[in-house]
Parts: structure tokens; C-alpha cells; sequence
């Protein structure tokens, strides 16, 4: 498959042309992630090909940069049209995150408040009634999806998304299902909480939720490519081609073009990695410490990102319409991931670190999450060799070292890559690059040693020339490799 990768750090708030005292007070992280970035793509391109996933893209943002963003495969397979990282994709769930801010705007405009009952909002809400003293839903529930209420809407929309209920077919949807749960109790992850939140903002605002969040959130942010439709011509040019399950024959069915925007609220909206990249930048910019007002608060968005409530099992933590979990640093990860038939994708934001990562499939068979978070560890690895380790050498002599090898043998394919003045050996396909990448040291001539966990050396890696003096193969242990790609 050919790649679309692209090197960029241009500013987001350049593009966004915001004024400069939105910029971030304080610089972020120096440490330098150029080779972490070339192994993430050469990863996420091998992930693509072994995997067989029609489509991904990638992007990864420290502060306020985009500092890699990335496309692997075809937005049509079919139609030979290469995906690049303006290709748009189905956010799904995604979508529920842009409700939460659009009805915190409502919030910090005194219109609204967290723990006002929703049926005192929404006067036609009164679902039935389970049995015994239960606690009023709140606005506040429906963002945790401690509400209690259903999953999903009664009508089978994902076998057909475009049958999903409006109006007061969606009205009567809300309102007919009995809840699961009392309010306040359990965690159930729950989409009719978010048309209901739609339907608030609309309550509200006097107007239709979509103009509402064009006009509150996705205008002010420059986000352009994310929007709630879009015209069948984009399909398969603009917009990636959504391609099922793999099934038994190895096959990933097609699928057509559909319009969600009768779900935007809880999943109907379409975005690019770069747009969500903006996003990303946002939240981070309203964690600074001097932070002014940008559609929010910054003390509302923080509040967003933090646990609001706790499942009974301890383990599952949820914000204000984002998922909060404890990262590898035990600080607080903030994301949200989607699946809408045939697309997938993941927003991970790291705000201790400053940083974030959106990937997109065009596939239900790929793991957008996986891949969000194994490139997060990449970047956490890149601090691991100190800048006075001895035998670094340069990226342009470590060059003619690095690329794609084959183990002779038929025993498969490694990725060799520079690894902050070292090589990097990441054997291929795999699923955990931070974890099982070995790290060798130069020694002499094209001979280099690894380098354990413990510090101590392991065996040697020796490469091999031809005549006219270039690398062609490489060994370690009994292992033979030849070069077969850059």
C-alpha cells in the first residue's frame, strides 16, 4: 500500500488564526519525537498491510502542533482512491463529546444546570417508572450514563442508520422504554441519553441541535470538516468508504453511503483526524494555567475532565460525556471512542503530558483504541536514553542501517528504525511496539550490541554490504535478514 505521511509543525492556532493570547503559557515537552514518529508510522503502515485494514489515518498533537499525522491505504479499495489525513470518516460516538460541550455551553450561560431534572427541561420526558423510591435523572446523569436508561432506541437503527427516529417519532422513542436501572446506581453506557441531551440543547436554544453546535462549538473552533452530513459525491473521495466486519472468506462487505444526522447528538457526526487534532488543541489550551474563555470556561472543561462518577466496580470512571481513566503515570487520560458500522476511531488526550492521538479505520474490524494507545507508549518510551549515553550516532549515519528486513527463512519481517541515536528492532506484525522493540548500541564498523532493561549488553547485530558498499542484510544470534525496503 502506498502512504500519505506528512511531517508538519505548523501551529494549529495558526491555522485556526486565533489570536495569540490563546497560545499556551507554558512550552510543552522538548523531548524530541522524530524517531518515535517514524516508528509509529512504520508500524501503523505494517498494522495496515498485515492486517489487511482498508483505511487508517492517524494524527498526534503535542500542545498546539500537529507534530505527525498519517495515511495508510485507500478511502475506496475498489475505486484505487488514496486516503490522505483530510479523509473523513464516521466519529460515531466521538459525536457525544461535542453534545457535552454544546449543552455546557448552556451551563456556563446560566441556562441550564448539571443536577436540573430533566424532566423539568424537557417537559414530554416521563419515562415509565420502575418500581420503588428512585432518584430524578439529571443532566449530569445523562453525561456519566448513570441515568439508568437504555442502551439504545427501541427501532433497529444499525441494521439501517438511516431509519433512525426524528421529531416526535424521536420524542416517543425517549420516553418508552421503562429504565434498566434507577437513576444514580449503575453505570450503562447509553445512546438514548445522548439524543435526550440533542434534545436539550434544542429545548434550550430555541434551536435545531445541528445549528446549535455548528454555530456554538464547531464554527468558533474552526472545525470544517466535521459536520453532521455530508453529500453522497464526497463518498469515496472525501469521505472513506465504510467497510464491515471481516468475514470467514477474508472479505470486508461494503457498505453504502447513509445520513446519521438524526443521531448527531449521540453519533451522527463525520471529522478528519486533523479536525479532531483541533479539537484535541482546544481542550489543551483551556488546561493552561492562565486559560481565558474559548466557547468554555476553562474551570467548565476541566470539570469535564474529571471523575464525576464511579461504577460499582471500581474500575469504570466517567466525566462529563468523556471517560476518564488512570494512565500508565497514574495521571487522569481523557478520551472517547466510536464505532458506526464500517468506521472506527479513537480520541486519546493526555493533558498532564500535553498531548493527544485520533486514529481512524475504515473497518468495524480494526482497533482504533489499540493503536491510540500502543503509539502513546512510543512517545512515553522516547525519554528512555539519556542524551549523554555513549555511541549515539547521527540520524543520517543510522540511516543506512535502517528500513524494512526479512528474516530469511520464511520466519517473517522486522522494522528497523533510529531510536534516539541507537536502532530500534521491532519484529512484524505486532501488537505492543513500546514493550517489545530492542534497542541496540553501536560498537564499531556495522557492528552494534542490545542494550537490556537492566543496562547491561546482550548479543551483537552485524550488518552486511555489497560490492558497491551498501547495506544489505543484517544478522543476530543465528537469525539472517535481508533488506527489502526503506
Amino acid at each position: 500500500m502506498r502512504i500519505r505521511s506528512e511531517w508538519t509543525l505548523l501551529p494549529i492556532l495558526a491555522l485556526l488564526a486565533l489570536p495569540l493570547s490563546a497560545q499556551s503559557v507554558d512550552p510543552p515537552d522538548p523531548v524530541d519525537l522524530t524517531d518515535a514518529m517514524a516508528l509509529a508510522s512504520a508500524w501503523l503502515d505494517a498494522e495496515q498491510d498485515f492486517k489487511n485494514i482498508p483505511v487508517l489515518t492517524a494524527a498526534v498533537v503535542r500542545d498546539q502542533d500537529v507534530i505527525w499525522s498519517g495515511a495508510f491505504g485507500h478511502a475506496d479499495v475498489e475505486g484505487g482512491v488514496e486516503a490522505a489525513p483530510e479523509t473523513r470518516f464516521h466519529i460515531a460516538s466521538i459525536s457525544k463529546t461535542f453534545a457535552a460541550v454544546a449543552v455546557m455551553t448552556l451551563v456556563d450561560a446560566g441556562k441550564l444546570r448539571l443536577d436540573d431534572h430533566v424532566s423539568d427541561v424537557v417537559p414530554w420526558f416521563h419515562p415509565p417508572a420502575l418500581d420503588g423510591d428512585q432518584a430524578p435523572i439529571t443532566i449530569r446523569n445523562l453525561l456519566t450514563h448513570s441515568s439508568g436508561l437504555n442502551r439504545e432506541l427501541i427501532a433497529p437503527i444499525w441494521s439501517d442508520v438511516s431509519t433512525t427516529p426524528d421529531g416526535v417519532e424521536m420524542q416517543a422513542e425517549l420516553t418508552a422504554p421503562s429504565p434498566l436501572y434507577p437513576s444514580r446506581t449503575l453505570f450503562q453506557y447509553s445512546n438514548l441519553a445522548f439524543l435526550l441531551i440533542g434534545e436539550i440543547v434544542a429545548e434550550v436554544s430555541g434551536m435545531p441541535y445541528v445549528d446549535y453546535l455548528e454555530q456554538a462549538v464547531l464554527d468558533p473552533l474552526g472545525l470544517e470538516a466535521t459536520t453532521a452530513s455530508y453529500p453522497e459525491s464526497l463518498y469515496g473521495t472525501r469521505h472513506a468508504i465504510r467497510y464491515g466486519t471481516m468475514t470467514r472468506t477474508q472479505e470486508f462487505p461494503r457498505l453504502g453511503y447513509t445520513k446519521s444526522e438524526n443521531m448527531a447528538s449521540m453519533g451522527g457526526l463525520s471529522s478528519n483526524v486533523l479536525d479532531l487534532a483541533r479539537y484535541a488543541s482546544w481542550q489543551l489550551r483551556l488546561h493552561e494555567k492562565n486559560a481565558t474563555a474559548e466557547v468554555l470556561r476553562p474551570s467548565t472543561l476541566r470539570d469535564m475532565h474529571r471523575v464525576h462518577f464511579t461504577d460499582r466496580d471500581w474500575e469504570v470512571t466517567w466525566g462529563l460525556g468523556f471517560n476518564i481513566a488512570k494512565g500508565p503515570a497514574d495521571q487522569a487520560l481523557v478520551s472517547h471512542g466510536g464505532h458506526f458500522p464500517g468506521h472506527k476511531s479513537q480520541l486519546l488526550i493526555d493533558p498532564e503530558s500535553r498531548m493527544a492521538y485520533v486514529v481512524m479505520a475504515g473497518t468495524s474490524s480494526a482497533n482504533p483504541g489499540a493503536y491510540a494507545q500502543a503509539v502513546m507508549k512510543l512517545v512515553n518510551k522516547a525519554k528512555a536514553v539519556p542524551e549523554d549515553a555513549e555511541n549515539r550516532l547521527s540520524r543520517a549515519r543510522l540511516a543506512e542501517y535502517t528500513g524494512r528486513f526479512e528474516f530469511v527463512g520464511g520466519m517473517g519481517e522486522a522494522r528497523i528504525s533510529a531510536w534516539e541515536g541507537r536502532l530500534a528492532i521491532l519484529e512484524l506484525p505486532n501488537d505492543d511496539p513500546a514493550g517489545t522493540m530492542q534497542i541496540y548500541e553501536h560498537v564499531e564498523g556495522d557492528t552494534f550490541r542490545r542494550v537490556r532493561s537492566d543496562g547491561d549488553y546482550g548479543e551483537t547485530l552485524s550488518y552486511e554490504r555489497d560490492e558497491s558498499g551498501r547495506v544489505t542484510g543484517a544478522s543476530y544470534f543465528s537469525y539472517e535478514m535481508v533488506r527489502a525496503g526503506s
